[in-house]
Parts: C-alpha cells; sequence; structure tokens
C-alpha cells in the first residue's frame, strides 16, 4: 500500500476501478433496470363501460414479459365517495394481488388514471384476470353512488401488445357474465426488464471506452505537457476518493435516517441508525488513516502465503459449490434438488482438477497415510454405504471424503489446503452479503428471524457459526491488514448470526470461539480472556452497523427476491414507503431475540398473531414453556421407534397425522436411517474425528485451526439440525475441512 506511483497513474487506477464497478452493475448484478409500457391508452376511447357497487369487471391478458410493474386503468368518470379496488388473478381465478383507491369528494379529477401497483413476476404466455370492483365508502353521505365509467379502446386488428382474450362485465348479484366485444379496457401495461444481452454489451462497451479515451487523454497531458507528474502513494490516492465518497454516503445517511425519519420514527431505531452511522466513520477512517507502521510487512505477509493459479481455482469453485449448496437447500421440488446438486458437484470436481496443477497421484514428500484413522473410517464408510437403505447420502458423503483426501495429501501445496477451504467459505459468504444488501430486505414481523440467503433461519445459522469459525480461525492466525479484515468478517458474520435469533447457531458459534482461543492460547488464560472480550466486541460494534446497513439498502433499491417459503407482504413487494411497519424495528428485533435465546414474553404485543414464523419447528404442537423450540418431542418420537435395521423414509408421522420431516438431530437421524449399530458407529466416528481435529489443528499447515472450528460446528449444531447431508453446505464444508486428517507429516 505504501508504492509510490505519479498522480496521473493515480487517476487512471480510480478510472478503471470506477469502471469496474459500473460494468459488474450492470452485468454480472444487472442492477441496471428499464421499463417498457404497451402503449395502449386512448384519450378519446369508442365506448364507455359503465359499472356500480353491481357490477365486477374482469379483463383477461397474456402478458409478454415476466415482470409486470402496474398496469394504468383510464377511468373517464367517477362519483365521489366510490372505492375501486383491483385485483389481479390467475388462470384458476386464485387472488395474486390486489391494490385499492378511495376518490373522496375534491380529491381528485378526471379523466384520470388508476395506477395499480402490482410489481409481480408473471408466465409469458399464460393468461391472467384483472378483476375491477367498486362500491360506495361506509362514511359516504346520502346519496353517493358509487358509480364510474371505463374507457375502452377497439382491439387492433393487427394484434396487441397484450393480446386481449376476454372483456365481460359480470352482475354481481346473480353472477351472470355479459361479455364487451370488439374492445378493450383503456389501460398500459407496465413492465419492468433488466437490460437485455445486446444492451448491457452496447453499455459496456461504451463504458470500457469512455475508460479508455479518459484515461488516454490523462497520459498524453503526462507526456506532452507535464502534468499530473507529482510522484503520491497508492494509499494516499485511495484516500483522496474514499474520504469524499465516505462523508458524503454519511451526510446523506443521517439526513435520511435522523433528520429525515425516512425508515422509521422510534427513537431505537434512530439510535441504532446513528450508531451504525457513527462507528461506520470510525471503522473507515481508522481503516483509511491508520498509521504506516501497521502497514510494514503487509505485502510481505501475502508474498508468504504464495498464490498461485491453482489456489485461485479451488477457492472460487468451491465457493459456487457452496452456493449450490444453498440453493439446494432452498429447493422446493425434486428437479431443483437434483440441478442443485449436479452442479455442486461439478464445481467439486473443478476444485479437485485445480489440485492437479501442482500435484500428482502419489502423497507428497514427507507425507503417509495416518492408517488407525484411515482404518476406522473405511470400515465406517464401507457398512455405511452397505446399509444406507437405498439413500444416497452415504455414496456422496464417501465418494467426496475420499477424493478430497487424496488430494490433500498429494497436492504439493497442501499446506494452504485449509487456507483455500476457509477462504471458498468467506468468498461465498462476502457474496450472500451482497446479494442480500441488494435484494433481502429484513422484513420485521412475517420474517423477523433473518435467514441470510437461506429459506431457514435455523440453516443459516448454522452456515453462519461456520463462517464465524472461519472467520476466527484466520484472524487468530493474520497479522497486519488481513488481520483486520477477517476480525471485520467476524464481527458481520456475528452480527448476521445475531438476526437469525436461533440459539443452535448462536450458542454453537461462541462455543467454538472459545474451544479455538482456549487452542491457540493454551497455558495463558489471561491472553486467551482479552482475545475472546476482543472479538465479541467486535460482534457488538459491527452489529449497528450491520443492522443498519441490512433495514436500509433493500428499502432503497426495492428488488424484493422471495424465496418459495417466505410470505412477503405486498407493501414490501409493490410498496415505496421505507418506513413500513412490515420493515424490521429494533424493537421487534430484542422482542423476538429475548423470546427465542431466553422464553421471555413479557414483551409480546397483539402483532404477534402476524409473526408466522414464530418457530421453525409449527407443524408440530407448540408448548411455550417448552424451551427446547419442540425438539424434545421429536427426539421422543424418533427415538421410540429405533429399529436395528433402520427405515426408508427418513420421515415420521405423529399420532394427529402431521408430518416431520427429519429428525433436527444427525445422531438419532442415522440411527433412524440406519439402524441403531450404524448410526453408534456415525456418532463414534464424529467422536473420533473430534478428538483428531484437536491433536492435527496445530500442524496441518495455513489456516489449520479451521479444521478444530469446523469439527466443533459438526459436532455440536448436529445435536440440534440435520446437516449430515453432503448437499448441505456445513456438511460439504466439514468435509473438505477434515480432509487432512488422512495424512501425517514423517
Amino acid at each position: 500500500m505504501r508504492r509510490v506511483l505519479t498522480k496521473a497513474e493515480a487517476i487512471r487506477l480510480i478510472i478503471w476501478i470506477a469502471a469496474v464497478l459500473i460494468i459488474i452493475s450492470i452485468f454480472p448484478l444487472r442492477l441496471w433496470k428499464y421499463s417498457y409500457v404497451t402503449r395502449e391508452s386512448n384519450d378519446t376511447p369508442a365506448e364507455v363501460l359503465e359499472m356500480d357497487d353491481r357490477y365486477t369487471v374482469i379483463h383477461s391478458f397474456i402478458p409478454i414479459y415476466s415482470h409486470l410493474e402496474a398496469v394504468d386503468i383510464h377511468i373517464r368518470n367517477v362519483d365521489p365517495w366510490t372505492w375501486m379496488d383491483v385485483r389481479l388473478l390467475d388462470g384458476m381465478g386464485n387472488v395474486i394481488i390486489m391494490d385499492s383507491r378511495t376518490f373522496e369528494e375534491g380529491a381528485y379529477s378526471v379523466p384520470m388514471t388508476f395506477r395499480a401497483d402490482f410489481n409481480r413476476d408473471l408466465v409469458p404466455g399464460v393468461m391472467y384476470n384483472i378483476e375491477i370492483s367498486t362500491g360506495i365508502m361506509s362514511e359516504a353521505p346520502d346519496g353517493a353512488s358509487g358509480y364510474c365509467e371505463l374507457g375502452l379502446s377497439p382491439v387492433s386488428e393487427t394484434g396487441q401488445e397484450t393480446p386481449v382474450l376476454q372483456l365481460s362485465k359480470r352482475n354481481r348479484m346473480d353472477m351472470s357474465l355479459e361479455r364487451v366485444e370488439g374492445v378493450r379496457l383503456n389501460t398500459d401495461f407496465d413492465y419492468t426488464l433488466p437490460l437485455g444481452k445486446k444492451l448491457s454489451l452496447i453499455l459496456i462497451a461504451a463504458v470500457f471506452s469512455a475508460a479508455f479515451f479518459v484515461t488516454q487523454l490523462i497520459r498524453t497531458l503526462e507526456k506532452r505537457f507535464g502534468l499530473l507528474k507529482s510522484l503520491t502513494t497508492l494509499t494516499s490516492a485511495a484516500r483522496a476518493v474514499l474520504c469524499p465518497l465516505t462523508i458524503i454516503l454519511s451526510v446523506g445517511a443521517f439526513l435520511e435516517c435522523i433528520v429525515l425519519h425516512r425508515f422509521s420514527v422510534h427513537l431505537d431505531d434512530i439510535l441504532i441508525y446513528a450508531s451504525g452511522i457513527i462507528i461506520f466513520d470510525i471503522w473507515a477512517f481508522r481503516i483509511m488513516f491508520r498509521k504506516r507502521r501497521d502497514m510494514n510487512g503487509s505485502g510481505e505477509i501475502v508474498r508468504k502465503n504464495s498464490w498461485v493459479t491453482a489456489d485461485v481455482v479451488f477457492i472460487v469453485a468451491a465457493a459456487f459449490a457452496i452456493h449450490h449448496g444453498v440453493q439446494y437447500l432452498n429447493g422446493v421440488t425434486d428437479a431443483s434438488h437434483f440441478a442443485s446438486m449436479r452442479n455442486m458437484l461439478i464445481f467439486c470436481g473443478i476444485a479437485l482438477i485445480s489440485t492437479f496443477f501442482a500435484g500428482g497421484f502419489t502423497p507428497a514428500p514427507g507425507v503417509r497415510l495416518n492408517l488407525p484413522y484411515a482404518v476406522f473410517t473405511g470400515g465406517f464408510l464401507l457398512l455405511w454405504c452397505i446399509f444406507r437403505n437405498g439413500r444416497i447420502y452415504p455414496l456422496l458423503f464417501t465418494g467426496l471424503l475420499v477424493l478430497f483426501s487424496y488430494r490433500a495429501m498429494c497436492w504439493s501445496r497442501r499446506q494452504y489446503f485449509l487456507r483455500n477451504v476457509s477462504l471458498s467459505l468467506l468468498l461465498n459468504f462476502a457474496a450472500g452479503i451482497v446479494y442480500c444488501l441488494i435484494h433481502r430486505p429484513y422484513l420485521s414481523f412475517t420474517l423477523s428471524r433473518y435467514p441470510f440467503t437461506f429459506a431457514s433461519a435455523t440453516e443459516a445459522s448454522v452456515y453462519l457459526a461456520l463462517v464465524f469459525a472461519a472467520a476466527g480461525a484466520l484472524e487468530m492466525s493474520s497479522e497486519g491488514v488481513l488481520k483486520t479484515v477477517f476480525r471485520l468478517l467476524l464481527g458481520i458474520s456475528g452480527s448476521y448470526l445475531l438476526f437469525t435469533c436461533s440459539r443452535t447457531g448462536i450458542l454453537t458459534a461462541f462455543l467454538v470461539l472459545i474451544v479455538m482461543i482456549l487452542y491457540m492460547n493454551r497455558g495463558k488464560g489471561g491472553k486467551a480472556a482479552i482475545s475472546l472480550a476482543s472479538m465479541l466486541l467486535t460482534v457488538i460494534l459491527c452489529f449497528p452497523v450491520v443492522f443498519t446497513a441490512q433495514r436500509t439498502i433493500p428499502a432503497l433499491t426495492r428488488l424484493p427476491v422471495e424465496i418459495a417459503y417466505e410470505q412477503f407482504p405486498d407493501e414490501i413487494l409493490r410498496g415505496d414507503r421505507k418506513d413500513s411497519m412490515w420493515y424490521i424495528t429494533f424493537g421487534r428485533f430484542v422482542q423476538v431475540f429475548l423470546e427465542k435465546m431466553a422464553a421471555v414474553q413479557e414483551f409480546s404485543t397483539d402483532l404477534d398473531a402476524i409473526d408466522v414464523v414464530s418457530s421453525d419447528l409449527g407443524y408440530i404442537p407448540q408448548d411455550l414453556s417448552d424451551v427446547s423450540n419442540g425438539r424434545l418431542y421429536i427426539y421422543s418420537l424418533y427415538a421410540s421407534g429405533l429399529t436395528p435395521e433402520g427405515h426408508e423414509k427418513m420421515g415420521i408421522t405423529t399420532m394427529d397425522g402431521n408430518y416431520i420431516y427429519h429428525a433436527h438431530n444427525i445422531y438419532l437421524q442415522a440411527m433412524w436411517d440406519y439402524g441403531i449399530i450404524i448410526g453408534a458407529l456415525f456418532a463414534a466416528w464424529v467422536l473420533v474425528t473430534l478428538i483428531r481435529a484437536f491433536k492435527c489443528a496445530g500442524r496441518s499447515g495455513e489456516g489449520a485451526l479451521f479444521m478444530l472450528g469446523a469439527a466443533c460446528v459438526f459436532v455440536t449444531a448436529g445435536m440440534f439440525e440435520w446437516i449430515s447431508d453432503p448437499c448441505n453446505p456445513v456438511c460439504l464444508v466439514f468435509i473438505q475441512a477434515i480432509a487432512p486428517l488422512f495424512a501425517d507429516e514423517r
């Protein structure tokens, strides 16, 4: 960071960095969108369709693009004290979304346009219906009619942008349909589209050309006219750009959140926003203006890690494999599960192939197989595959473990194997943060337990506990700038972990952190206590920053993406109110956190009835006094049905007909699936693996401490959640992390 360069070189570097960021926003992030409106409006419609509180108008259409932002319905006349509802229905008549408006006296002028905000993904080529109803407001004075006139336009003989299939008027009294032939509602359909390939390529080329032209102009000014030749450092150049940018962003955030109350009027929210902005500024300026002696040795640390192409390929491919593991958990159909599993295995294969770039087919010099552990593991895996009861999980687990272990022994860069595994997980986490800040609003009532990129908050918490362990392991073994980077990732992952309000993930992460710190500071109790306090303080300081960002940025981007299991309120999907009650509040977070972590019910409100995900085990009888959140009930059901031969189905049906999909415990699930003997062997193998990880964590190369952290996460979280599926990202990373256990250094 102390490299000396001319001001012209610094400006050119900044321009190219800005150009790359703009290009990334075009593709692959695809943040740039545009609207396409079917121009069907006509100021002088051919006819007028009269309607009142006795009639409903049905307008059928076929969307031509996938995302319908809004429909503008042109109204010729409407009487005061009238309400109008516009519903979007699928082909089966089910209501997808509804928008409403009231026309009070003096609050409108005709002719006018009713804009029905839908913001929904539709299927092009499939028929949908728009249903329009009207009536008299309850507070209307005597004599109000609830009458309005809708404009009709003739159907074009050459075809419509939005093909009309039917326009009818239904009498709500006797449900009879009156077909209106030859015309369509006077409407405009507003679609939102991401930039197409051609337009994206044109813009990317334009940005690249502009950057090239400006940088060449600066080069000419430098060489021919001697301008901008004075020297500066890379640190000073970065500081010159980042300082004003940070100030502008902070002032804008302060005005929006604190002065104008755009996101909340509650005092606790305003205080958490203010503290988040202040802490962010302190961290940012501390990093930018840190003393030079703190930067010394940073380049040496990077060089010491000896990066090569094989490392980069391994890290990126493994990160994509984790991504498809997440998609596997979020899938709702067998086809989606198969596609995610296939893609995960493909990227695991790419990661394994990369190890052949620097290593052959025989163990690296000085490496030998640890026979006791290998024999015990091989025997267990063999029995597991034989008595698998038709399941594919044992085969996948065995195949991945054998392949990764074999390559960990033969790769000449095996001392960096665990470092690369850790960095692949952190790379996936960093990409998840970007995705969440753009697409994932932190909802207050329908999803107050934040699931990150997962469909389940508990699955997200175990993943975040593993990320927490990876960041902590690398932080404890790094120096200088890298130590600061990993410390920040630890604080951010810990903050998102708190959002999940999951005892499983939070307690697992805390236990793993203690284990790793005690391992690194054996015999140094005081130093271990200071290290633990420092890391926990980092999480506490990062929390307001992460909370503020995750609450406000998705409300600004307004690009929410639903997960199949979620129920999003309409206000989030199509509204633009940044202070909507459906967004999280700090008070609501504290309430849910206390309820989940300590079973505190004193803070409950009437709004709790809206929280449709108050339990991640909502399909079982709920008992508020059960601190296990229903797991003890599940454990008793599974334990009572254990057999020596196991079961074909992993789920169990209760006496009242409810189906429980798994035991929420990897050891009990293994006994249920494969029989008591194989299940007991599985538990014994996990315990032996943990013990061996303790012995090898200090002598397995860079990032070796993560081996211990991953084993602790798997052992601990496995007591409360089913994570032994190799398609689960936690299990996949665990398989890679324990791969070096099969080898010993001579």
